[in-house]
């Protein structure tokens, strides 16, 4: 019931849909080219693209569409520590979004994603 009368809310507000952020109507697609440059490390480089679809954004998620770039490598120790880290930059789809009687625009945004993790592998 919640989930109804919030969604009916938000639709007769002009607000968008407020659950959309999960991206359930949205494709992601990506290439991605992975190489073994030693024994101990490999890498990795990747291209995403995510169309954009028009319209109003949603207010949690006032993007449409994106392209990506993205790095990445892994280095395996042999105490069996494993290192992998990766850098994504993204290119923000423009968007404006219905925020009651005000429309917000969103344009010309990027984005940087870093990502570390630790393992150890026994």
């Amino acid at each position: 019931y919640l989930y109804e009368r919030m969604a009916t809310l938000c639709l007769e507000m002009g607000w968008g849909e407020p659950f959309s952020y999960a991206r359930a109507k949205e494709i992601y697609a990506a290439i991605e080219l992975g190489h073994t440059i030693a024994d101990t490390f490999s890498g990795a480089v990747s291209v995403g693209f995510e169309k954009a679809n028009g319209g109003i954004a949603d207010n949690l998620a006032p993007t449409d569409g994106n392209t990506s770039l993205s790095v990445g490598g892994t280095y395996t120790m042999a105490s069996g520590i494993e290192l992998t880290g990766g850098v994504r930059y993204i290119w923000v789809g423009d968007a404006t979004t219905a925020l009651g009687p005000l429309s917000p625009e969103f344009t010309d945004n990027s984005a940087v994603a870093i990502g570390l993790k630790v393992a150890y592998n026994f």
